[in-house]
């Protein structure tokens, strides 16, 4: 039996060399992917993946290192493959923000003037009673969403799955909330927790830096593999401070 697991397109912050992180979960019986950056059609084609064999895209926040490939991977879909693609997102209000991105050149088409409905199904998450976590499955599979410390007034969510019995966080995008981190660890229980990095700044209001991550407790640190890290990483070695490692870009990892 094959078993299920993560596969990185890209593990790289917005502004390195290195291609925009992006994870392709491969669940049983489905493929979806996490953020799909401007790098992502490129590293679709790199390792041989046909954009038909995704079936869902999660979107965990709208800047650019992880939507802005979506419109051409739309395009392949519905021009293509005859198919919408298939959005799972944390919040409702995400869809809109999203069109509101995307229309200004996707609403022309030569079959004439497209809507959002024409190119997407959507699928939204089921709010908890405070909404920093929200809930929804597809075909099985659960998907827990985690409101992030990311930009100040930008939605922006971490995502909690299960592969092969295990639980995963993956926090996407986020300033050093180590409360969160607690909160996650103790009720949800993950065995890896993937975690934003920046590596080339120690002082960073968006994102959590490696010296505030290398604070954590040990314990913790073990479940860490570091993602959307900077160009400097290589100089950095995370094993030393207790960590898992950096998130290889085309590595294949089974919780």
């Amino acid at each position: 039996m094959i078993k299920e697991n993560i596969f990185f397109l890209g593990s790289g912050s917005g502004f390195s060399s290195l291609p925009n992180t992006s994870l392709l979960l491969n669940l049983r019986n489905t493929r979806v992917l996490i953020d799909f950056g401007f790098t992502g059609l490129n590293q679709l084609r790199r390792y041989k993946i046909s954009p038909q064999t995704i079936d869902a895209l999660i979107i965990t926040h709208l800047h650019s290192d992880h939507t802005g490939g979506i419109e051409m991977l739309t395009y392949i879909h519905k021009f293509q493959y005859q198919k919408k693609l298939l959005l799972i997102l944390p919040n409702f209000e995400l869809q809109f923000m999203l069109w509101d991105m995307l229309k200004h050149s996707m609403r022309f088409s030569p079959k004439g003037i497209m809507k959002k409905s024409d190119y997407f199904d959507i699928k939204i998450a089921q709010c908890a009673s405070t909404c920093r976590f929200s809930t929804m499955r597809f075909k099985s599979h659960k998907f827990t969403f985690v409101k992030t410390k990311h930009v100040p007034g930008m939605l922006s969510y971490g995502v909690i799955f299960a592969m092969n019995g295990k639980r995963v966080f993956y926090t996407s995008d986020t300033a050093f909330d180590p409360e969160l981190l607690a909160y996650v660890n103790e009720n949800y229980t993950p065995s890896l927790i993937i975690h934003d990095c920046a590596t080339d700044h120690e002082d960073e209001e968006v994102h959590a830096t490696y010296k505030q991550i290398a604070t954590l407790p040990l314990k913790l640190k073990r479940k860490i593999l570091l993602i959307h890290y900077d160009d400097n990483y290589s100089q950095i070695d995370p094993k030393l401070d207790g960590f898992i490692g950096f998130a290889q870009t085309g590595e294949k990892i089974i919780p």
